[in-house]
């Protein structure tokens, strides 16, 4: 899971701005050279508000505390466009396991 979450910090970390994408079974896969801390890409890919800029159909994000990290019992909706169709998803976080390096 951190591998692909990794890939969606490309739009903000890596940098040059290209990722090469190829087609998968099921989506998109990136791969992409990302240039900053493991601490660094954490934050930014569990603050809910960025999540427009590297989830793929993201739109929207609403919720109380989405301008830091999540905690657990943080709560946010996030409004997809995907297909062509509108959708609404509410998430809570559950857990945090902050990583110590890429591979944890």
């Amino acid at each position: 899971v951190l591998a692909a979450v990794l890939a969606g910090a490309a739009y903000y970390y890596m940098s040059s701005r290209s990722a090469v994408l190829k087609p998968a079974n099921k989506g998109l896969t990136a791969s992409v050279n990302v240039q900053a801390s493991i601490l660094d890409v954490y934050d930014y890919l569990s603050t809910p508000d960025f999540r427009t800029e590297w989830h793929f159909g993201a739109v929207e994000i609403n919720g109380p505390a989405i301008d830091h990290s999540a905690i657990t019992g943080e709560v946010f909706s996030e409004v997809l466009h995907v297909n062509g169709k509108e959708h609404s998803v509410d998430w809570s976080v559950a857990d945090r396991q902050i990583p110590s390096s890429a591979s944890s």
